[in-house]
């Protein structure tokens, strides 16, 4: 279980890498697996946000958050025809699975630092 910006609770699957209660970690979910739940929806992992921007390009729609003061949080899902489309200043709830968090190394063997 992470703490993330903004207060959220996270929780990701076992990490490769070998992470100690109260070390702080870098975790990330691709925009591909965050996805604007809509009500009565469940997930592994859900944040409340307020949209920043909305944007439709082509077959997809993207939708940014912040999460905290300094972290962006994109969902990218396919348009659908008749779906209701969020829209910016919307407060709405994202959700991804355990398995799309991905904790990342911060210091890698044979990376410059």
């Amino acid at each position: 279980t992470l703490k993330a910006p903004g207060g959220a609770t996270v929780r990701a699957a076992p990490s490769r890498f070998e992470v100690r209660p109260g070390e702080q970690v870098t975790f990330m979910v691709r925009p591909e697996n965050v996805h604007l739940l809509t009500a009565g929806d469940k997930t592994d992992n859900e944040v409340a946000v307020k949209l920043d921007d909305v944007v439709l390009v082509g077959q997809v729609t993207k939708a940014y958050a912040k999460l905290g003061a300094e972290t962006t949080l994109s969902s990218t899902q396919l348009t659908r025809v008749g779906a209701k489309m969020p829209r910016s200043g919307e407060e709405v709830r994202f959700g991804w699975s355990v398995e799309a968090t991905v904790l990342v190394a911060d210091k890698r063997p044979g990376v410059a630092a």
